[in-house]
């Protein structure tokens, strides 16, 4: 165990966000974990509680720039100062380019890219004060390879990568590291959420019909063969947040590993075949023609 830290964690009300805080709480680190709803930090704050791990929860909602300066503030009150930031809260946008309305693009961002900006620019005055300051942004394997009906979420989380790796490079006279964790596909709410967003009723054309119901029978598959949980990419957090030299990324599961790293090796066109016929959508998208 190395010293403990003070780590604020967004998006905590399930999944890798929760996961992580917990795993971290019991390592000896304080944690702030935050979410938009308190109601949802309850459960995790008594399971902490009971273990005697040092955790505060505080609503934050990363969208909302009041919302972020008074969880920022209260930190600064408790007067332990700040040591690490871990930028985990999102959601996934489920749908087609043309079917996804511009202000559901715009709220995906909004969460996704600016809301992970905005929390690191209200952090950083305390980060500054600390001697073993990092950032850790919880990015995705998407952020490489991009999957058919995903555009939205796969576009927010390049955007990510690159964000983080200016950011990086900005923040290195201090001695800042930027950590990316890049998950593969994880078990855990973030279907549920992407079930939450895609809203179908919505959607303004019949044209994907049938590929949305080919993408619910592939991510069925997925399910039945078993997904890596959320306590993979806890660990790879807890590993960013700990290692005397972190690494620039962590990537987690088989899958998170093997595409980014064949990134620009596979040509594009052989690329896309293998995204399509993944997810099953192949053959269920429109008039088959000759590829340009």
């Amino acid at each position: 165990m190395t010293k403990p830290k003070s780590v604020l964690i967004t998006g905590c009300s399930s999944g890798i966000g929760q996961t992580s805080a917990e795993l971290l709480a019991q390592l000896g680190h304080t944690v702030y974990a935050t979410a938009r709803s308190l109601d949802s930090l309850s459960a995790l704050r008594a399971r902490i509680e009971s273990t005697s791990g040092a955790i505060s929860t505080a609503q934050l909602d990363v969208t909302d720039q009041e919302s972020i300066e008074a969880a920022l503030s209260a930190i600064r009150a408790i007067g332990a100062g700040l040591d690490v930031v871990v930028n985990n809260a999102g959601y996934g946008q489920f749908g087609a380019i043309e079917d996804v309305p511009l202000d559901r693009w715009r709220r995906q961002f909004e969460v996704n890219l600016f809301g992970t900006v905005a929390v690191t620019q209200a952090a950083l005055p305390l980060l500054r004060e600390s001697s073993d300051a990092r950032i850790v942004n919880v990015s995705s394997t998407v952020a490489y390879v991009t999957t058919p009906l995903m555009g939205v979420y796969n576009a927010s989380k390049y955007a990510v990568r690159s964000m983080s790796a200016a950011l990086r490079m900005e923040l290195r006279g201090w001695g800042i590291p930027v950590i990316e964790v890049e998950p593969g596909a994880i078990a855990s709410r973030f279907r549920e959420n992407v079930e939450k967003y895609a809203e179908r009723e919505h959607l303004r054309t019949e044209h994907y019909r049938r590929a949305y119901a080919a993408y619910e029978r592939g991510w069925e598959r997925l399910n039945r063969a078993g997904m890596t949980g959320p306590a993979a990419v806890a660990r790879a957090i807890q590993r960013a947040v700990d290692d005397k030299r972190p690494r620039r990324r962590y990537r987690v599961t088989f899958i998170g590993k093997l595409l980014p790293a064949i990134y620009g090796l596979v040509p594009e066109r052989l690329m896309d075949r293998i995204m399509l016929r993944s997810f099953g959508v192949m053959g269920t998208l429109g008039r088959r023609r000759r590829e340009p």
